[in-house]
């Protein structure tokens, strides 16, 4: 009963989940599309479905590399930078709304045309202490690059 529960809370509804954990991403795909094809050879196996962890796509990603000295230049903390990238890239919760007994969170984000072009990231602002903001562009390198 416990680990039905823990499954449930992780998100899986299936009476048996497996989970294949590694860290290069080709070899897990391989590990997943061969898992299946077994699973699907078993008698009285209803049905195999691979869950959609966003984790496990091929995809494109912006590595945001903040130059400590360019920081410490403008008077930037690492934590401000971190901070005002995540919020523009993941989005920043700035409240909430309740319908009757249901909490919706209010967030802001850059939109994903902005998010996606290095150009756009490059522009975004970085507040400093006194008030002035400066491009990433002069406080990081940004690289775009295929994950893989």
């Amino acid at each position: 009963m416990e680990a039905r529960f823990n499954e449930l809370l992780e998100g899986s509804r299936a009476d048996i989940s497996v989970r294949i954990l590694g860290k290069d991403l080709n070899t897990l795909l391989d590990l997943q599309n061969s898992l299946k094809d077994t699973l699907h050879n078993i008698p009285g196996a209803a049905e195999v479905e691979l869950d959609p962890i966003m984790a496990l796509r091929k995809s494109t990603v912006v590595d945001i590399i903040p130059d400590p000295f360019k920081l410490k230049y403008y008077n930037i903390s690492l934590p401000l930078f971190n901070s005002a990238v995540e919020s523009s890239m993941s989005g920043f919760e700035l409240g909430g709304y309740y319908e009757e007994e249901v909490r919706f969170p209010i967030k802001i984000w850059l939109s994903e045309e902005f998010r996606n072009h290095e150009s756009e990231i490059s522009n975004i602002g970085i507040g400093t202490e006194d008030g002035g903001m400066i491009p990433i562009k002069l406080l990081a390198s940004i690289e775009k690059k295929k994950k893989s």
